[in-house]
């Protein structure tokens, strides 16, 4: 047995120890009707949010209840950062690339819609982590074709992302590129439904992309190229870790 072999079967005592006595966390998402409870570990949330950090600290009356609210987020989509939180992996119903090539259209703009929504609660919870496996996950979704046509994030998944991140947010720049691979004529068939800046920056991307002979500016940038600083914990202290 190598030793990466062993490496993958084990985990650090300190870090299985703070997980098995760490306190339970309720988390309330959503309002109203849609609303529902979530529990994890205290551990695993500081870990993996800046946020909850915050949140749970000293001076903040949820570390005292024990208790977050998240009244404007989606509890489908907690359930998803939650999940990858405990796991490391985006849940889905097409686990493999063997899968994937056989999803649906609608299940193609279902995922669409998810991991949008996704990478924005990633965002404000601030897990690079997650944000960065959103990208990876838009990008192999972006791979599938049905009857020889690839598919991108259509017209809604813009709006809501350009709605709900910042100017410079690394996913505004994906589905600019994404969009790239149409004349600028077609996109602007749905100009009542795209946001201006959207319109605005694609127009740039395009120009662009003519200069450069590009056709698909998200191929051929690849993944890495819209990826965040991430960081990692090293003896109890967090460190930034720059993506290659």
């Amino acid at each position: 047995m190598t030793t990466e072999n062993i490496n993958k079967k084990r985990v650090h005592e300190t870090a299985a120890s703070e997980l098995l006595t760490s306190s339970i966390i309720t988390i309330i998402v959503g309002k109203d009707d849609a609303k529902e409870s979530f529990s994890a570990h205290r551990s695993i949330l500081c870990a993996h949010s800046e946020y909850f950090q915050r949140a749970l600290g000293a001076s903040w009356t949820e570390s005292t209840d024990g208790v977050v609210n998240l009244p404007q987020d989606s509890p489908k989509i907690f359930r998803l950062w939650l999940s990858f939180s405990y796991f490391g992996k985006i849940a889905s119903r097409k686990r493999g690339p063997d899968e994937i090539t056989e999803i649906t259209i609608p299940e193609i703009q279902t995922e669409y819609q998810s991991l949008c929504n996704l990478f924005c609660l990633s965002d404000k919870l601030i897990n690079d982590t997650a944000k960065n496996a959103t990208i990876e996950a838009l990008f192999e979704l972006s791979e599938v074709r049905i009857d020889g046509k690839w598919y991108i994030p259509p017209y809604y998944n813009v709006d809501f992302v350009y709605k709900n991140t910042p100017e410079q947010s690394p996913l505004r720049r994906l589905l600019v590129d994404f969009w790239s691979t149409f004349d600028l004529e077609k996109a602007l068939l749905d100009d009542e439904r795209l946001p201006k800046r959207f319109l605005a920056d694609l127009a740039v991307a395009l120009s662009k992309a003519r200069g450069k002979g590009a056709r698909n500016l998200a191929k051929d940038n690849g993944p890495t190229k819209y990826l965040s600083e991430t960081k990692k914990e090293v003896g109890g202290e967090t460190t930034a870790e720059a993506t290659k």
